[in-house]
């Protein structure tokens, strides 16, 4: 095979529009999984309870966004949370900001695993077949592990 300096390549554009950006940030966020984890404590909770819950929820979350939004705002770099680490506490510090969020993010993925074989037994009553065992009440199906190797990257 030879090789050529004259060949057209196809590049991706380096770029997000608003809607791709809102739509990344809204599912690396909200995801799936809090809907399915959190249905028997919103209904041990109750209504009302449920919602001065979202609405303590909310309210600390707001915080937390105007502490975001004022970093963002004194250290405009990419990089978030490992790149504002960096300039306030320097390298070593940084290093391990980034390692506990790697681990929370793929802590993460746990429930949304568990939520798709909730949410395809939902939809497919049927695939709830073969129990294996049961952790606090809750069935681990066969199907719903098969569900998941199919579905691994």
């Amino acid at each position: 095979m030879g090789s050529s300096s004259n060949v057209n390549r196809a590049a991706l554009k380096k770029e997000i529009g608003k809607i791709g950006f809102f739509c990344l940030a809204f599912g690396a966020m909200i995801g799936v999984g809090w809907v399915t984890a959190m249905g028997p404590w919103l209904e041990t909770a109750g209504p009302i309870g449920a919602s001065v819950a979202f609405a303590i929820g909310g309210t600390l979350m707001i915080f937390i966004g105007f502490c975001y939004a004022e970093v963002t705002a004194m250290l405009p770099v990419s990089g978030g949370e490992v790149a504002y680490a960096y300039k306030a506490f320097g390298v070593k510090e940084s290093f391990l900001v980034g390692w506990f969020l790697a681990f929370g993010y793929i802590s993460v993925s746990a429930f949304e695993a568990i939520s798709i074989g909730k949410i395809t037994s939902y939809l497919f009553p049927n695939i709830d077949q073969w129990p294996l065992y049961s952790i606090n009440g809750d069935v681990i199906y066969g199907s719903h592990l098969l569900l998941a190797l199919f579905l691994w990257p």
